[in-house]
């Protein structure tokens, strides 16, 4: 999910919602099912893969409801928990350019 922090547009092309105003993209597990290896080489594709605050992602324990989020602010969160995360506005741009995930986010946040 893409949701704006402010009081900016909510819809339109996706570089022009990342580069103005305050958002965050996040991701809800919705099973404990998942794919380990998966997370681990998006972690390593985004160049996030020694982040502390990732670690349990890392060694594959993302339990259902739990939230990963990246903010334009330059930070990330899982959960409640937050870290410092430079260079916030390029990675959630290159999730949302390069994970097939990330492309259906997209084309949904255009179509709103």
């Amino acid at each position: 999910r893409l949701a704006r922090l402010d009081d900016g547009p909510t819809a339109g092309r996706i570089a022009q919602l990342l580069a103005e105003g305050t958002w965050e993209l996040s991701l809800e597990a919705l099973t404990d099912r998942w794919l380990p290896e998966l997370v681990a080489r998006d972690l390593v594709l985004f160049g996030v893969p020694d982040l502390p605050l990732l670690a349990d992602l890392r060694a594959g324990r993302l339990r259902r409801g739990q939230t990963l989020a990246f903010r334009s602010d330059g930070l990330v969160r899982v959960d409640d928990a937050v870290a410092a995360l430079p260079g916030a506005l390029d990675l959630a741009r290159e999730y949302l350019e390069l994970h097939m995930l990330g492309g259906i986010v997209c084309a949904a946040v255009g179509r709103a």
